[in-house]
């Protein structure tokens, strides 16, 4: 039971737009404190954990289509989202300003030579050098391999006859694909694209506004 409890579960806010994963302990709490309720996603209709338990609710061998929750006596259909009563906002979360990110946004490649890179050989680069007046900023730092870093030195690329392959700037992915899952509900995907949780589920983020 205890893990049960830590299946995540997708918190969408009032209007029906993910912001969150959490566990379904979390979310059975933000239930049973009238903060939120149960989707069904196959009919989209909004449960309180009383009608949950009333609709769900099978004998312990009756056989179900669907992902259970047993106990000694009886067996109820797993809940995966929750739609949260008064929450409306979308978190303010932002990415980490870190090498990680940096790499991860350069598709691990040197932002001049193409070069393909690995975390050992990576550098990072200011593109306008810190003593020319570059500031630690996403539009201003890349992926380099150690040979074009060598070579750029303390200049500009234009200075350094050195062109980026793409301008550097901040990813604008939202934070709350930020999941490590090897398998997510299939009741996902109609709220989340598979593709999107793929591209960003490694990237590192500073939390702030959560539901």
């Amino acid at each position: 039971m205890r893990d049960i409890l830590h299946c995540p579960v997708l918190v969408l806010n009032k209007s029906w737009m993910p912001v969150r994963v959490q566990t379904l302990k979390r979310a059975l709490t933000k239930v049973t404190n009238d903060r939120a309720k149960f989707l069904d996603s196959e009919t989209f209709i909004l449960y309180s954990w009383e009608d949950w338990l009333s609709n769900f609710r099978t004998d312990i061998d009756t056989p179900v289509n669907y992902p259970v929750i047993r106990s000694k006596y009886f067996c109820f259909k797993r809940p995966e989202i929750i739609v949260c009563t008064n929450y409306n906002k979308i978190p303010h979360n932002s990415l980490k300003l870190s090498r990680k990110n940096i790499l991860i946004r350069d598709k691990y490649q040197c932002q001049y030579t193409g070069q393909r890179l690995s975390r050992k050989n990576a550098t990072l680069d200011h593109v306008v050098p810190k003593s020319k007046g570059g500031k630690t900023a996403w539009n201003n730092i890349v992926a380099c391999s150690f040979e074009a870093n060598t070579k750029k030195a303390n200049q500009t690329p234009q200075q350094a006859g050195m062109m980026l392959l793409r301008t550097p700037k901040k990813p604008q992915w939202s934070p709350i694909y930020t999941i490590t899952l090897k398998s997510r509900p299939k009741s996902w995907e109609k709220f989340i694209k598979s593709e999107d949780m793929e591209e960003i589920k490694n990237w590192d983020m500073e939390e702030s506004d959560t539901p």
